[in-house]
């Protein structure tokens, strides 16, 4: 797992974290049968001690996992400062970007199918993290990634920085995705399987919105007082009936209420694919 840095050319910078920085690079012979790879980097460069125990944690979680809805770490560099977690990299990008290309002047160019379908990929992910005693923490479109062939993975960049700023609120003088978490996890910093349920939720919501920011018209300050007060975002246009339902159950004011993602898994394939709905 280990892989010699001087065998890393950067190419370009992606976008930043309160980690330090994930960039664009080429791997030589980080994959067999393949003289370079296309890779992303993550780098630990922050000082914070918080910040670089949980990078830490993240990185000996994940050497060894595998799953087709996770993506996957090919390797990581911890011979000297900064330590980085090298993942494989997909051609169509993150998810977030995905969905809004997908919107067509206010038409959908994914079906109903393709949209029931990113979401049981999401599931299924995240149903192997949580029986792996992993919680993500930031479960949301920008942080998954699209393959080819149009198959979501669950990915773990976070870049709470400049290209995603917009997503992250400063509370308590600490980044966090305040409108894909539940009340729990803002307020007591509880986070579980059940929370990622509620952050799964909201990235539904997004897949049915095509990437719209949740609480679109609402401030930080707005959204607070939304999730304290339980009320919740509105079905989106064109989401059946079902699929609007299972959000509901993932947005239960109290975690117990919630279903875990094997439960929502199991749901989920009795959700009707209706394109027409």
């Amino acid at each position: 797992m280990e892989f010699p840095r001087h065998d890393l050319e950067a190419l370009r910078t992606l976008g930043n974290g309160s980690y330090g920085r994930a960039f664009l690079a080429r791997a030589s012979g980080i994959k067999d049968g393949e003289r370079e790879t296309m890779v992303v980097v993550k780098s630990l460069i922050a000082k914070d001690d918080i910040v670089r125990e949980d990078f830490t944690r993240e990185l000996e979680s994940l050497v060894n996992m595998e799953h087709s809805n996770v993506v996957s770490l090919l390797g990581v560099c911890r011979d000297s400062e900064p330590f980085y977690m090298i993942f494989e990299c997909f051609e169509k990008g993150d998810l977030k970007q995905f969905l809004l290309s997908c919107n067509d002047n206010g038409r959908s160019t994914l079906t109903s199918s393709h949209k029931l379908t990113m979401c049981s990929n999401i599931v299924s992910g995240m149903s192997y993290l949580a029986a792996n005693k992993f919680v993500h923490k930031d479960l949301a479109a920008r942080n998954c990634m699209v393959t080819k062939d149009l198959q979501v993975k669950i990915g773990f960049l976070n870049l709470s920085y400049d290209l995603y700023n917009a997503e992250y609120y400063r509370f308590n003088n600490i980044l966090i995705p305040l409108r894909w978490m539940p009340s729990e996890a803002i307020f007591h910093d509880d986070f579980t399987e059940k929370s990622d349920v509620w952050s799964f939720g909201v990235l539904a919501w997004e897949i049915y919105s095509l990437g719209q920011i949740p609480y679109t018209d609402r401030s930080d300050e707005e959204v607070l007082k939304c999730v304290k007060d339980d009320l919740r975002l509105p079905k989106p246009d064109n989401c059946p009936d079902n699929m609007a339902n299972v959000m509901k159950k993932c947005w239960e004011p109290n975690p117990n209420d919630r279903p875990n993602f094997d439960m929502i898994f199991a749901e989920m394939s009795e959700v009707a694919v209706d394109s027409h709905v």
